[in-house]
């Protein structure tokens, strides 16, 4: 990937599309069209030729308009034929997903070290930690609990060359008693063992709020090291699991779109120790299969997705096939569990048209988790 995109530079980035083709960022223009002949070119044959656009409106908006598509567009687990779009924001066409968001430079190759990613803002991360590795100045990382503040401080010593016992990492140093606060500093002060700490929020917050003295933000200031939370970052999401899902299992197939979106859509509350414990069931659920499948995530994170599926299945359609019995129904609906993508791929189908037929058969998924 080529660096030619500026910093804050918007732009659509396919996160995955049926056989794996990578793509570089495609950036914001007044009209953006993506479909199988389109700007945005992808190989999905559930994708219509023109399948939906993004358009840039007066005053800065921009919206995400389906083309009249086969297959529909979902926003956010959501199917929508016209809505705002904002950054992060994920969208679904046929069998491929993409992220709205800050277009990645391609400065940095992951994972670098233990830190995956793919972000615009895991870039800035790895050049602090570069930047922080020539110096033996104390570093803050500032972030939400689950982020990986630890890893960014283990990573940093690291790279700077540090010995066990040649440094020490302080987390949530706005809970420490003032007295404590004050011997960190004296520590820093000392030029012994390097100290790396963090924060909830950003430093000068924390000062703000009289959580932490000024002192303590004066002397650690030289090195400000922000992590975002997942749910800003959703370019991370997919190469963390599976960085992650290989560390356990020692092995990790390509992802569906099944698989991807409703990691995409999930908000992490949980940061990256939630994604760790979900990668960890992957694993236990992967076996010999040759794909990252919906059906290895725990059926809450299908719940999303799902409702917002089930809500469009109330628009009336025209339908020309026979459609399966509620007796062929209930037993697909048993062996998968309730879970409605791998039920809807047996048929070939989205999951519109599933929820449809289970709609008229009056089933519930929820009945057979």
């Amino acid at each position: 990937m080529s660096d030619e995109f500026s910093e804050g530079q918007l732009a659509l980035m396919v996160v995955v599309e049926p056989g794996g083709r990578a793509h570089e960022p495609a950036p914001l223009k007044t009209l953006l069209q993506v479909g199988r002949g389109a700007d945005v070119a992808v190989n999905d044959p559930r994708v219509s030729r023109f399948h939906f656009s993004l358009q840039q409106m007066d005053g800065g908006e921009v919206h995400l308009v389906d083309l009249g598509s086969r297959n529909g567009t979902s926003l956010n687990g959501r199917r929508v034929s016209r809505a705002r779009i904002e950054r992060s924001d994920v969208i679904r066409a046929g069998d491929s997903v993409f992220v709205f968001d800050e277009a990645p430079a391609g400065s940095e190759v992951f994972p670098f070290g233990r830190l995956a990613g793919a972000s615009r803002a895991m870039e800035r991360v790895v050049a602090a930690i570069r930047l922080a590795s020539l110096s033996r100045e104390p570093i803050i990382i500032e972030g939400e609990r689950g982020v990986g503040r630890s890893l960014v401080a283990e990573e940093a010593a690291a790279r700077s060359g540090l010995a066990d016992g040649a440094w020490r990492y302080v987390a949530d140093v706005g809970d420490l008693p003032r007295e404590e606060q004050e011997k960190l500093i004296g520590e820093s002060d000392a030029g012994g063992r390097r100290v790396f700490a963090s924060t909830i929020n950003p430093l000068d917050d924390e000062v703000g709020a009289g959580r932490i003295v000024a002192a303590l933000r004066d002397r650690f200031m030289h090195h400000r090291i922000a992590l975002p939370a997942l749910r800003a970052r959703r370019l991370d999401i997919v190469p963390i699991a599976r960085f992650l899902v290989k560390a356990a299992s020692g092995r990790v197939p390509a992802p569906t779109a099944d698989f991807v979106e409703p990691l995409l859509v999930h908000d992490w509350p949980g940061n990256g120790g939630e994604l760790k414990s979900i990668a960890a069931i992957i694993a236990e659920r992967l076996g010999d299969r040759d794909a990252l499948t919906g059906g290895l995530l725990p059926n809450e994170f299908h719940d999303r997705v799902g409702l917002a599926f089930e809500s469009a299945a109330d628009e009336p359609v025209e339908e020309t096939e026979v459609a399966p019995t509620e007796r062929e129904l209930r037993a697909l609906l048993e062996r998968h569990r309730g879970n409605v993508s791998e039920v809807a791929r047996h048929y070939r189908k989205d999951r519109v048209q599933l929820y449809r037929w289970l709609k008229r058969h009056n089933l519930k998924v929820e009945d057979f988790r």
